[in-house]
């Protein structure tokens, strides 16, 4: 449906955390991505 990113984003973002895309294979944007997610830890 195109929205589950974007709820990722706003989930993690209201846990302070963060989300961004890094290709897998430096410089070449054809062989994959890694989605990266940060969430701070909570004591």
């Amino acid at each position: 449906m195109g929205i589950g990113l974007s709820l990722v984003k706003k989930i993690i973002e209201s846990y302070n955390g963060k989300t961004w895309v890094e290709n897998r294979i430096d410089y070449n944007y054809s062989q994959g991505s890694n989605f990266v997610v940060e969430i701070p830890e909570a004591f």
